[in-house]
């Protein structure tokens, strides 16, 4: 989309630091968006300490109870990465398909949901608050698909171990919805990107990045140190022309 159709605003709002949530903001948006006009927003400190604990345990039962872990190749780059919940690439009437790793590891991955809850619950919480309209609709896509089991507000998740991720744009997500972007470990570098905007974001384990990841390039920078894994929810475009029609 050109720039000129764009307004960019920065929001910085200042929390006491032994606050949980929301410290730093900034938030991007369009002139005529159909819903909320989001481009981006980063909240730092959303997991607290019990969040990223519980989840890196509960990523490591995953992980060992995968057989074959095996290296993807994507637009996003090569890396180990697990897409969990349902596709909406094969959708057919009201039904959405799960994933292949969903269905090869289906006890694992309910194990990881459960074990996580927490987590999802809280972040569809912050988007209530922040983003109703945006909130209101997936809420209403989920009702519309009624899968066994969702990510909070999204049917996938999608994690990607160490990913040097390249600039590159989600077309198979919901261009009218949000994903969000979680990142995971210790690690310095890996600040996130928007490159039409030239705009760098540094992140650290517990913060998270919300963005329309269908409408906008987008990638992470070399890792200097550590490990950086990422995880992404999101909802795919065929969710949400089936849903629309």
């Amino acid at each position: 989309m050109p720039k000129a159709y764009v307004i960019c605003i920065l929001l910085f709002i200042f929390h006491a630091q032994n606050k949980p949530g929301l410290s730093i903001s900034f938030e991007l948006q369009l002139v005529d968006s159909v819903t909320t006009g989001l481009i981006a927003h980063f909240f730092k400190g959303v997991l607290t300490l019990y969040m990223k604990k519980i989840l890196i345990e509960a990523k490591n039962k995953l992980f060992r109870s995968i057989l074959h872990l095996m290296k993807k190749v994507n637009c996003r780059g090569e890396a180990i990465q697990l897409h969990l919940g349902f596709w909406g690439k094969h959708a057919r009437k009201n039904t959405l398909y799960k994933t292949a790793d969903s269905r090869t590891n289906a006890n694992a991955v309910k194990l990881f949901l459960f074990e996580t809850q927490i987590i999802w619950d809280a972040i569809t919480k912050l988007i209530e608050k922040k983003y109703p309209n945006h909130y209101s609709r997936l809420i209403k896509m989920k009702q519309y698909w009624n899968c066994p089991y969702t990510w909070g507000l999204w049917h996938a998740l999608a994690y990607n171990v160490n990913l040097q991720s390249m600039c590159h744009q989600d077309f198979q997500d919901d261009k009218y919805g949000i994903a969000v972007i979680i990142p995971v470990g210790d690690f310095t570098g890996g600040e996130l990107t928007l490159n039409q905007f030239d705009l760098d974001f540094q992140n650290e384990f517990g913060d998270i990045f919300v963005c329309s990841s269908a409408l906008y390039l987008h990638e992470n920078q070399p890792i200097t140190s550590g490990e950086r894994d990422s995880i992404v929810l999101f909802n795919s475009c065929e969710c949400s022309k089936m849903y629309n029609k």
